[in-house]
């Protein structure tokens, strides 16, 4: 896909909707009009744009919370082993590491088949094309 040219205010109105605010407010921050916006929306560039930048944005966001995630089972594991913490704090813990645990294995078991699905269409598009 060709790289999107950008119009005026789009450089401001586009990551303004990428991040969910509404056509009046990315508008007003673009210093432009809403129609502009709704007509601009009915431009695929244009939206895959604003999709481009919403889902960088998520992986950003989805690099921080990796980043901290460890930290954060580290106080799971000290609160359910901590000799101070009530039993309700000890079982909650508990369970939270349980179910973080098996959702983590259920997300690393379908990462894994998607790549092997991802590697057999592959595979079956380079025997098709010779």
């Amino acid at each position: 896909m060709a790289e999107y040219k950008y119009r005026k205010g789009d450089t401001l109105s586009i990551p303004e909707l990428a991040r969910g605010r509404t056509i009046k407010d990315a508008a007003i921050v673009a210093g432009v009009t809403e129609q502009t916006l709704y007509r601009r929306l009915k431009d695929a560039d244009f939206r895959s744009e604003v999709s481009r930048l919403r889902t960088m944005f998520l992986h950003e966001a989805a690099g921080r919370l990796a980043k901290s995630s460890s930290e954060a089972a580290d106080i799971l594991l000290d609160l359910a082993k901590s000799k101070g913490s009530p039993d309700h704090v000890k079982r909650a813990a508990a369970s939270d590491i349980l179910a973080y645990s098996m959702k983590l294995l259920e997300l690393a078991e379908l990462d894994e088949r998607i790549r092997q699905l991802e590697e057999m269409t592959i595979a079956m598009e380079n025997r098709e094309e010779h």
